[in-house]
């Protein structure tokens, strides 16, 4: 996940400043990815999935031989908690930001806790990168409540997916049709399929493409 700012010069399309929210993982590689695995699993996901929670516990423990580490999905109140009350004070207190001009962007789990994040907290971020957002019937529940209490939604979103990342093109599609057709005053929606890309290939050309579109196109 990251945060992006404007920063206030007399160009402001010229300068951004990124902030990267990551762990503090362990130093033996295999077991660092486990951390980030199982970290970013319950930062990043709305509500608790006991399937989500086996597939990586399944998964770790392939890649550390046997050995079991524990994984909790649905904690993304938490983090973007975290988001609002620590991290984002603590940057605009310390660095030169324009306060009402934060972005937000995410990958995969990432996307869907932006996509989270817009409904949850409408105006907290004004542009917001959803690349190949793992969407899923409680993100498409929470935006059907969202629809129903209110008539606009702030903020410039760009969701991303990959050409051959299969149902999840459809999905993602559909969401974005979805928010379109609300017809929200205050939201303008973008979308792209990345050419030839997947779900891993895709990030690359999908966060190139977050910047410009979101940063340094009209």
């Amino acid at each position: 996940m990251s945060l992006t700012y404007e920063t206030p010069v007399f160009h402001p399309k010229e300068e951004i400043i990124i902030v990267g929210i990551g762990y503090r993982l362990d130093d033996d590689r295999l077991r660092g990815l486990a951390q980030w695995s199982a970290w970013r699993t319950r930062d990043l996901t709305p509500v608790n999935s006991a399937e989500t929670d086996a597939y990586w516990q399944e998964n770790i423990a392939k890649l550390l031989d046997g050995e079991q580490m524990q994984v909790h999905s649905g904690g993304a109140a938490g983090f973007l908690r975290a988001l609002r009350e620590e991290i984002i004070p603590f940057v605009e207190a310390n660095y030169r930001v324009l306060a009402d001009d934060r972005g937000l962007a995410g990958y995969s789990y990432g996307g869907l806790f932006a996509l989270y994040a817009l409904f949850q907290e409408p105006g907290l971020f004004s542009r917001i990168f959803a690349g190949s957002p793992s969407i899923d019937d409680d993100l498409r529940t929470r935006e059907e409540n969202y629809a129903a209490a209110h008539k606009d939604l702030p903020g410039r979103l760009l969701m991303t997916i990959g050409e051959q990342e299969g149902k999840e093109l459809e999905l993602v599609q559909s969401m974005s049709y979805r928010l379109r057709s609300r017809v929200y005053p205050g939201l303008k929606v973008q979308f792209h399929i990345l050419e030839g890309e997947g779900h891993v290939s895709g990030m690359a050309a999908a966060i190139s493409r977050a910047l410009r579109m979101l940063y340094y196109t009209v």
